[in-house]
C-alpha cells in the first residue's frame, strides 16, 4: 500500500522538517515538476514520484521507514480484537468517548475532532438522496455531491487539528498552520475515493492513514 504514495509525496507531517528533507540526494534530483496550478496554496502536496529512481529514493528515506513502522504498529494494535469490540454504533461511541487530560495535555481532543468530522460526513450521507444508477459504472453519482461538500469544508475539519500543534520555539523552523492545512487537505480529499471515477481503493485508505500519521 505504501507504493500508492506515488500519487502524492511527501506524506503529510506536522514535524519540524518535511520528510523530503530525509530523502537521499538533492531535492531537485527527486522532484521533476508539479501538477499543481500556479495559485495553489503553499504546502499543497503534488505528484513527485515519477520514475523508478524516485521510488528507490523514497523507499530509502526516513519518511518511508517511519510510515511503514506506523502502519505495522497500527495493524498490530488490532490483532485478535473482534470487530464488535471496535465498531460501536455512533450513539455508543459518543457515550464512550471520554474527555481526559494527561500532564496538562488534552490528548483526547484529536480523537474528538476526528470523530466529529466523521459524524458530519455520515450525516451528509443521510441528507443527500441517491441518484439513478443506470448510467453509473461503479458508485452512485450522488457521491459527487457528497465529495463537493467535503471539498468546501475540508479546511474547517483540519484547522482544529493543526491548531493542537505544540508551540514552536523562536529558533525552530517549521511549516505555518496554513501550510499544514494545505498539505493535509490534499490527503483528506483523496481519503474517500475519486470523485471523477467514483471508485475507492487501498491508495485512498492510505491517504487517510497519512493524515493520522
Amino acid at each position: 500500500a505504501v507504493v500508492a504514495l506515488s500519487a502524492t509525496f511527501p506524506p503529510p507531517t506536522m514535524m519540524e522538517t518535511s520528510p523530503m528533507a530525509h530523502m537521499p540526494g538533492r531535492r531537485e534530483d527527486v522532484v521533476r515538476g508539479s501538477d499543481l496550478p500556479a495559485d495553489a496554496p503553499k504546502g499543497t502536496p503534488a505528484k513527485r514520484l515519477r520514475t523508478s529512481h524516485d521510488i528507490e529514493c523514497f523507499v530509502a528515506s526516513t519518511a518511508h521507514a517511519e510510515l511503514k513502522s506506523f502502519l505495522w504498529h497500527w495493524a498490530a494494535s488490532v490483532q485478535l480484537v473482534p470487530r464488535s469490540a471496535v465498531h460501536p454504533s455512533p450513539r455508543e461511541f459518543d457515550a464512550a468517548l471520554p474527555e481526559f487530560d494527561v500532564a496538562g495535555n488534552n490528548i483526547g481532543r484529536p480523537v474528538h475532532i476526528v470523530w466529529d468530522m466523521f459524524r458530519t460526513l455520515r450525516q451528509w450521507m443521510e441528507e443527500i438522496p441517491l441518484e439513478d444508477m443506470q448510467k453509473a459504472r461503479f458508485g452512485n453519482p450522488a457521491y459527487r455531491v457528497w465529495h463537493e461538500r467535503l471539498t468546501k469544508r475540508a479546511n474547517e475539519f483540519l484547522e482544529p487539528l493543526v491548531a493542537l500543534r505544540p508551540s514552536a520555539s523562536e529558533s525552530e523552523k517549521r511549516p505555518s498552520d496554513a501550510e499544514c492545512v494545505a498539505e493535509l487537505r490534499g490527503y483528506l480529499l483523496d481519503s474517500f475515493g475519486n470523485a471523477t471515477r467514483i471508485d475507492y481503493g487501498s491508495g485512498h485508505e492510505l491517504h487517510f492513514a497519512l493524515i493520522l500519521f
